[in-house]
């Protein structure tokens, strides 16, 4: 099993950036955020052969609490009474594993299940893991 967290808000995957000629980009907060994912997995897993074969993913962020919350309002979160249903949207958040490709698995059209969440935390991070397929129940 790979297990990450990557510490700070969690960034969704932004889209596509255009020149005037017509050239897409990626747009530098996504490109700063999945170089982060590549050198926290690199450093926690030196010299690793990517992953070919069936995955589950599981992906959980852990979102800040906005400053302005009241008291009663942050217990309610920490306590997940309420949920953050603010930006980024959850599958762009999913989207950034494209950073792990080529490093922790072949490519991510091997993933075949994935669970994803999002929660709010005093501590916001992104924590990741993967399992190869023959290694679950379900």
């Amino acid at each position: 099993m790979i297990s990450l967290v990557v510490p700070g808000e969690p960034c969704g995957k932004g889209r596509p950036k255009f020149t005037r000629k017509g050239f897409a980009y990626t747009p530098a907060k996504t490109r700063n955020y999945e170089a982060t994912i590549k050198a926290i997995f690199a450093q926690a897993y030196p010299e690793f052969v990517p992953l070919d074969g069936a995955l589950k993913v599981t992906v959980i962020a852990y979102m800040g609490i906005p400053a302005s919350a009241s008291g009663k309002a942050k217990v309610a979160m920490l306590a997940q009474k309420v949920w953050p249903t603010k930006r980024p949207d959850i599958d762009n958040v999913f989207k950034t594993l494209d950073a792990l490709q080529g490093l922790a698995f072949r490519n991510d059209s091997i993933i075949v299940s994935a669970t994803m969440h999002k929660v709010y935390s005093d501590r916001p991070r992104l924590e990741i893991n993967i399992i190869p397929k023959e290694d679950c129940v379900a």
